[in-house]
């Protein structure tokens, strides 16, 4: 019995906190009939309690929603779903706003739903009005922050993004000091916070500079938001940007002051007066002219100054003034000064009126004009005394006037006569200036001609060399070697002729014009002179180059127009030079100064130059010898041009010889100091021109792309090195601590280890077997900026953009194996065109494999492998927006299509690795359809190969 008691009243109970419980509690059954509530869901939805349990559950939701409504519960009863926002509706059909939440369970051992019901009502209200506060705090044009008791952002407002240029991620959440600096934070923001914090409002104005933007003047409101306690938690800072009101304030306190010192430095007497004549202000004059401090005169009466007379003429005039209303006035008057006596005063006095047309104030500036009229009184008596010379004169003026008249006839006869003469000479200079225009224009028109001939022929010859070229890297035997040879050489020459000839016409057409641009001096200076050293070579000479520590590296000028100049002198002396040596100079003439002046000196043991011969060497077609059986092969145009271009440049040039003996030819050029900010830090060269054949090395290539190391490894091994192939950073340091290498040519972007973090720890290594100061050349896809600082960073001797030019690659391992230098080239400049990109340039392609057919049908073959998983990547990457995977598949696809000659491939996929790199989601998505498209292009050309 009492254990039945004991169940009633646990019953009760239950059914007491079932009906207490602030949310909608119902029961129902697998096929919707709801078998229990809570009091509150009837007195909510208007129904009694037996009413409603001979309801359905879809029948307390609309109508409208009766079919997913049954499916939610279903899906709610088979665990697939834990809840629904669907509104319910009373018995009057108006909804409530409910959140369901349901489980399924045993009831009475029946399969039934749990279900509690939340009225969201309050909820979607107060959410309503947090919406509308936040619109009307993003729409203030008040900068609005909330920061926490740990100094960090907790809200921000839209006007406060904006003005910063931060997105609200990248400030919610972060430290004040992160975002406006630590020294700001410090001296500025903290001690206001810790104030505020402490319960205060704070106010305060002051000068800010946020990050990178310029200088503004804000005006700061602080209010401490207090919690249930009263304790202050939180910050609620309202700033304003004032900059253009303080400006303005700080120009007009600095006008105040300028025209303050102005009146206060005046020798007149400014003063300003009331209608009765008081002092309101009065200028330092007034000591000087009534020996009375000016403070001391305010207050006091300025018509006490004043003359008697005049005194009552001023007091009877202002108020007629007043009435006429007059705004300015001149008055004279006489005052009595310091020593008593009365001096004359010039006034010159305007009315100052306020917004009711009163004059309350006289504004007045008064000159002492006392001396000016002593000196009118003796300017009246000489003005006599002229009077009466002046008809005296007048009197002799007469009777010359008529003397004059006769020979003034004679005069006019003369001026006729020469105006005769003068117009038959204008007409003499007419026709000579006619005739030396049609001269000119005739030459002009020569020059033009024969600029646009040269140009013409040269487009031609050009294509015959390139012709040669191809031929010459195929198959063919010695013999045919040897006459494409003799015509590439032909060509090669009779281009000279014709550029000089080009030349010459531009200079005397007056077309030859310098560009300005930065470039490195010294690499330019090798370069232009490398081309001679098979020369050099095949003659036995020594050349060497020699440019002294205080030249600087890198410099604004015209490159091109330098390193012409240049070839044409070393040219000579190499042409002229049979044994012995050529010894080329560079240094500063003025150091420390710019623009620089930079001379160059060509030493040769030639045979030297005839004296006679020295006056015309720099003369258009001289020639040393000039005879038809002359050894040497030239035009005797060259040294004209150099001659011309120096000049151009703002230098000189000139020549010492003696028979026998060699020659020397020096020449300067005016070049400016670099645009682009660049470490200037003399270094000087010295290298032997001579020997540039590169002994056999043991080389290190680390690439883990298989087409390019195929391919870089086949053109080393064919120039005599020994070539040892790793895939990434970890083979790399396995391998230097097995064998010792000459050269270490370092693949930049790999897996496992990368090329700089590689290079990082070979330079960083204790370990006794491995050579950690070993050259090392990066092999890189980047162009991006930043990137050349980091390799050298990281301790690399010099890099190549890939793909590679294998003769830029051997300059560039003869460089580094010679002089070690510790720093980069500045990149080229990339050459853009107007004209499209070709999908396949097979020329390049063989240019890259130094025509080997064989070698590049074996690279498209593992081209076309590797590119469906290759672009599949790429689309996937770029869909789920993983811009790291999509810029390394990027990279590897611009390598590895630039290698093959794939031309809009590499070019589109350079463009997606930037706005992979840069996160631009918008750009990848216009650029990979078109990817995507010239693949399937390129797959069709690759296929007929």
């Amino acid at each position: 019995m009492n254990q039945k008691s004991e169940l009633g009243q646990s019953k009760k109970n239950l059914k007491q906190l079932f009906d207490m419980i602030g949310d909608f509690l119902f029961i129902i059954s697998n096929d919707g009939k709801i078998l229990q509530c809570n009091t509150l869901m009837s007195k909510r939805l208007r129904y009694s309690m037996s009413q409603i349990k001979e309801l359905f559950i879809y029948d307390l939701y609309p109508e409208s929603q009766k079919n997913k409504i049954l499916y939610t519960f279903h899906q709610m009863r088979d665990g697939l779903k834990s809840s629904t926002s669907i509104p319910m509706v009373t018995r009057k059909k108006k909804e409530i706003p409910v959140e369901t939440c349901a489980s399924a369970g045993k009831w009475y051992d029946k399969d039934v739903l749990f279900c509690i019901a939340r009225d969201m009502t309050e909820r979607n209200t107060l959410e309503d009005s947090w919406r509308k506060y936040a619109f009307i705090a993003n729409s203030s044009r008040e900068f609005m922050t909330l920061i926490d008791r740990k100094y960090r952002y907790e809200a921000v407002n839209e006007s406060y993004c904006q003005a910063h240029n931060l997105y609200r991620e990248s400030i919610i959440g972060h430290d004040v000091g992160d975002i406006w600096g630590q020294d700001t934070y410090r001296e500025i923001i903290k001690n206001h916070l810790d104030e505020c914090f402490s319960g205060q409002e704070v106010h305060y104005e002051a000068w800010f500079q946020f990050q990178n933007q310029e200088r503004r003047f804000y005006s700061v409101r602080y209010y401490p938001y207090r919690n249930e306690n009263d304790s202050p938690t939180h910050v609620a800072v309202v700033s304003r940007d004032i900059t253009d009101r303080q400006l303005a304030l700080e120009a007009l306190e600095r006008s105040e002051t300028r025209y303050r010192v102005l009146v206060e430095d005046m020798d007149d007497l400014v003063v300003q007066i009331d209608m009765d004549g008081q002092i309101l202000f009065i200028n330092h004059s007034a000591e000087k002219l009534f020996g009375i401090p000016p403070n001391k005169c305010i207050g006091q009466n300025a018509f006490e100054f004043m003359e008697p007379d005049d005194r009552d003429v001023a007091k009877s005039n202002i108020p007629k003034w007043i009435q006429e209303k007059n705004k300015h006035v001149v008055v004279e008057n006489q005052m009595r000064i310091h020593d008593g006596t009365f001096r004359h005063f010039l006034w010159n006095i305007n009315f100052y009126c306020d917004i009711d047309d009163e004059i309350p104030t006289l504004n007045c500036i008064a000159r002492d004009i006392t001396d000016l009229k002593k000196a009118g009184s003796i300017l009246q008596k000489q003005k006599a005394l002229l009077q009466k010379a002046h008809d005296e004169l007048e009197q002799r003026v007469e009777s010359r006037t008529s003397e004059l008249k006769l020979a003034n006839e004679q005069l006019k006869k003369e001026i006729e006569e020469r105006k005769q003469a003068e117009k038959a000479l204008v007409e003499s200079e007419k026709k000579l200036k006619k005739a030396k225009e049609e001269a000119e224009q005739a030459n002009t028109s020569k020059s033009i001609f024969l600029a646009n001939m040269s140009h013409e022929i040269r487009t031609p010859i050009s294509g015959i060399i390139g012709a040669s070229e191809m031929l010459l890297s195929s198959g063919l035997p010695t013999d045919q070697k040897d006459t494409i040879g003799m015509i590439k050489n032909s060509a090669a020459s009779l281009l000279t002729i014709l550029n000089d000839i080009l030349d010459l016409s531009k200079i005397e057409a007056q077309k030859l014009e310098l560009v300005h641009e930065d470039f490195d001096l010294y690499e330019s200076i090798q370069n232009h002179l490398k081309p001679f050293s098979i020369e050099v070579h095949q003659k036995g000479l020594e050349m060497t180059l020699n440019i002294l520590p205080d030249v600087p590296q890198y410099l604004r000028g015209d490159s091109h127009r330098l390193g012409q100049v240049l070839r044409n002198i070393v040219s000579n002396a190499l042409k002229f030079t049979d044994q012995g040596k050529i010894l080329i100079t560079v240094k500063n003439v003025y150091t420390h100064t710019y623009p620089v002046h930079i001379l160059f000196t060509v030493s040769d043991t030639g045979p030297g130059i005839p004296e006679e011969k020295m006056p015309d060497l720099f003369k258009t077609y001289s020639q040393v010898d000039a005879s038809p059986q002359k050894k040497r092969k030239g035009t005797g145009l060259g040294l004209s041009i150099s001659k011309n271009i120096v000049e151009l440049m703002g230098g000189r040039i000139w020549a010492e010889s003696k028979q026998g003996k060699g020659s020397t030819f020096y020449f300067t050029v005016v070049l400016d100091k670099a645009r682009k900010s660049v470490p200037q830090k003399p270094v000087g060269i010295q290298l032997d021109l001579d020997r540039q054949q590169m002994a056999p090395l043991r080389i290190l290539l680390a690439e883990d792309n298989k087409l390019n190391q195929k391919f870089v490894s086949c053109l080393l091994t064919q120039s005599g090195h020994q070539v040892f192939c790793v895939d990434d950073g970890k083979e790399v340091l396995q391998a230097m601590e097995q064998m010792r290498f000459d050269l270490i040519l370092m693949d930049v972007q790999m897996p496992e280890l990368d090329g700089v973090a590689t290079t990082k720890m070979i330079r960083s290594s204790t370990n006794n077997t491995m050579h950690t100061d070993t050259p090392i050349i990066a092999l890189t896809a980047y162009a991006m900026k930043g990137d050349r600082e980091r390799f050298i960073n990281a301790g690399m001797d010099d890099y190549i953009t890939k793909p590679v030019n294998f003769n830029e690659l051997k300059w560039i391992m003869t460089r580094v194996l010679n002089t070690r230098r510790k720093h980069f080239s500045e990149n080229l400049p990339d050459h853009k065109t107007d004209a499209p990109l070709p999908s396949l340039d097979r020329q390049t392609g063989l240019h890259r494999v130094k025509g080997k057919k064989e070698l590049l049908s074996e690279l498209y073959e593992m081209f076309i492998t590797d590119l469906p998983n290759l672009i599949q990547k790429m689309t996937i990457s770029a869909e789920q927006s993983d811009f790291e995977t999509l810029s390394n598949a990027a990279h590897r696809l611009k390598s590895t299509s630039g290698t093959i000659g794939a031309i809009r491939t590499q070019n589109l996929a350079h463009q997606i690795e930037i706005a992979a790199r840069n996160h631009s989601l918008k750009k990848v998505s216009q650029l990979m359809p078109e990817l995507v498209d010239e693949v399937k292009q390129l797959e069709d050309e690759l296929k007929v190969y």
